[in-house]
């Protein structure tokens, strides 16, 4: 026997070790389940770039120069027949024709939703003003509600501005409609609220975004009240909606982690004949999700941790504490029904089992500690909440799990009826006895041993001899000698043979090899219906993967992306530096940074088809990038600003 797990197991016999094992598995599972919402509240959706790659570098430039991102929230308003909300109108300036600038601008005719649309945005930026304006500084952008002020007569005082605002209106026409002008973006673009600077990632997690929640409440409010017997249609989606709905589907997806285990519990009972001792897979479960989220917490305040994280933490808990659960109790059971002793049978098992246990889980953790090798924090903390869940099922599984079949041995070995009986409960029996007939020896806190406060020991225990038809109960070392002894030299005792005990997954296992000519080409015909998906995977950048589906904010959020483009609710930005500061302003740098914008998208266009990605692809024509994508400085509408500086 092994001397580690004999001074452990002895360890684990003095009431105190139990004591103290029982107080630290409480105290972490309380408080880990205190501290689980604020972890998931300190998680973020967004996936920082390499520090030392051209994204890193210029994220880091960018912060230097600018402020944060503002929060925006988008408001889609559609026609519900898909007829335009404003005319559709040829976009090319012609500087070269005469008057180009103001036939360019010129105001085309409305079509019947062009009043309605209209009101919409009118009604809009009031309710951003209802929420926003004492608090906050922010921007509310339509195509409908933009320009320069007018006088309260709906004038300008000067010719020029009239102008301004048709070069506004044209060059925010692109980014603001689709394709066919059936679909608007209304956007709030919110900056800072109680002078501090407001970002998606921070709304609801303090007191200072609470006008940012209250105005996404609103503009809930609105969409949803909007008559649907109206010819347009209001929807809203933003950042911070989309992360809240990002949590709730991992939320659901934990709950689906969990409702799993329900299965999973029946197919234990099974084995574990005795389903008492599911109850320390529960302990063990609950244990280890806890005191990794314990853990987790304080990382998640110093590092970036994906919020992705407690779903796996949560199905890797389950997963590896119902997996140890089964290789250790199981083994504990077979050594009970063989004769052993607790003490004996929980030897055995931390020698066999244990060690399979504390291998594999080991290489397990090893492997999710690779993943801190990614210069990602969001990917790598997910391997270091995984390593982390593993190290606690193990604990779990070597320690809890043996100090409550020593501290409750009549209790967790009582199996008649499944353990659905009253055996081995205090309250129903007026002293512990052993089951009749099963030829073990007296377990911790039984007979003398309990009146004098002693541990168990063999030496110690009151022996009586057996009766003249009762089994002889071998020493553990003469058993397990004696039964290698009879394993090597019996393979082809045919007594032997038959005295082993029907075993059904050891008759499946000699059918298989018996015909392995019909196993092979079925097991292949099986995997084939789950390999065809495969060929159909497509990659998909963003969240779109986790949006739960069905959720109406998951389908407006897919509709503005395949319209407008991703970059509307997640836009990229390009950081463009200048040789000299003071190139920023003249007019032949803008007008080079707008060609190179320009080159820039036909350049990922082309690579896109080389790649097979068609821009005349239904399916794939939003990879095709046009000059109107951008908006900066140098271009808007895929104009350049130099050219109309220029035509004014």
């Amino acid at each position: 026997m092994g001397v580690m797990e004999e001074r452990f197991l002895d360890r684990l016999q003095q009431s105190r070790t139990r004591c103290a094992i029982g107080a630290v598995t409480f105290v972490a599972t309380l408080v880990g389940g205190i501290c689980y919402f604020p972890f998931t509240s300190a998680l973020i959706l967004s996936v920082e770039p390499t520090p030392t790659s051209p994204s890193g570098v210029a994220h880091r430039i960018y912060a230097q120069y600018f402020p944060p991102e503002p929060v925006q929230l988008l408001v889609l308003v559609k026609s519900r027949d898909g007829s335009p909300l404003i005319p559709h109108v040829n976009s090319t300036l012609e500087p070269e024709q005469p008057r180009a600038l103001e036939r360019w601008v010129a105001a085309p005719p409305p079509t019947p939703l062009t009043a309605e649309a209209a009101q919409v945005s009118h009604e809009l930026s009031g309710v951003a003003a209802r929420e926003l304006d004492v608090h906050c500084r922010y921007t509310f952008l339509s195509y409908f509600d933009i320009g320069l002020k007018k006088s309260h007569e709906g004038r300008h005082d000067r010719p020029i501005h009239d102008v301004l605002d048709g070069i506004i209106s044209r060059v925010a026409r692109p980014m603001l409609f689709d394709s066919d002008a059936s679909r608007t973006l209304m956007l709030v673009q919110i900056e800072a609220c109680h002078g501090e600077d407001m970002t998606a990632e921070i709304v609801g997690k303090n007191e200072a975004s609470a006008p940012v929640v209250s105005a996404m409440e609103a503009l809930k409010d609105y969409a949803d009240a909007y008559p649907a017997s109206s010819g347009l249609a209001v929807e809203r989606v933003s950042f911070p909606g989309v992360m809240a709905t990002v949590q709730e589907g991992v939320e659901t997806a934990m709950l689906l982690s969990t409702l799993t285990a329900i299965p999973a519990f029946v197919l234990l009972g099974v084995f574990f004949k005795n389903l008492r001792l599911l109850i320390i897979t529960l302990i063990n479960i609950a244990f280890c999700v806890a005191t990794s989220v314990l853990i987790m917490y304080p990382v998640s305040l110093s590092m970036k941790v994906s919020a992705e994280a407690p779903a796996m933490m949560v199905a890797t808990g389950l997963a590896m504490s119902i997996d140890y659960s089964l290789f250790i109790l199981t083994r504990f059971g077979e050594e009970k029904r063989a004769g052993a002793s607790v003490k004996q049978a929980l030897l055995v098992t931390l020698q066999t089992s244990g060690h399979t246990v504390f291998i594999s889980g080991s290489t397990l953790c090893l492997c999710f500690l690779g993943m801190l090798l990614i210069p990602v924090s969001t990917i790598s903390t997910m391997g270091l909440a995984a390593a982390f869940t593993v190290l606690f099922a193990i604990v779990g599984g070597l320690t809890i799990t043996p100090a409550l079949l020593l501290s409750f041995p009549d209790f967790f070995t009582a199996d008649r009826r499944l353990g659905l009986s009253a055996d081995g409960i205090a309250l129903f029996a007026a002293a512990p006895k052993r089951l009749a007939g099963d030829g073990s020896e007296p377990m911790l806190g039984q007979g003398q041993e309990r009146a004098s406060g002693l541990p168990w020991s063999p030496a110690a225990a009151p022996t009586a001899a057996p009766a003249a038809d009762a089994p002889a109960v071998q020493p553990l070392e003469a058993a397990t000698a004696a039964t290698a002894a009879g394993s090597a030299g019996s393979h082809s005792d045919a007594g032997s043979a038959a005295a082993r005990p029907w075993s059904l997954w050891a008759s499946v296992g000699r059918l298989s090899q018996r015909g392995w000519l019909v196993v092979v080409p079925l097991l292949v015909g099986v995997a084939v219906p789950f390999v065809i998906p495969l060929l159909d995977f497509e990659y998909i950048e963003g969240l779109q993967t986790l949006l739960p589906r069905g959720d109406p904010l998951t389908e407006t959020f897919l509709e503005v992306q395949d319209h407008f483009g991703v970059s509307q609710i997640f836009p990229n930005t390009i950081v463009v530096l200048p040789p000299n500061p003071g190139d920023v302003t003249s007019r032949g740098w803008l007008n080079a940074s707008c060609h190179a914008m320009k080159f820039m998208a036909s350049n990922v266009t082309e690579v896109m088809r080389a790649h097979g990605r068609e821009a005349g692809d239904a399916s794939l024509q939003n990879f095709a990038m046009k000059a109107s994508d951008f908006s900066g400085l140098m271009i808007q509408g895929g104009i350049c600003t130099s050219l109309l500086i220029s035509l004014l």
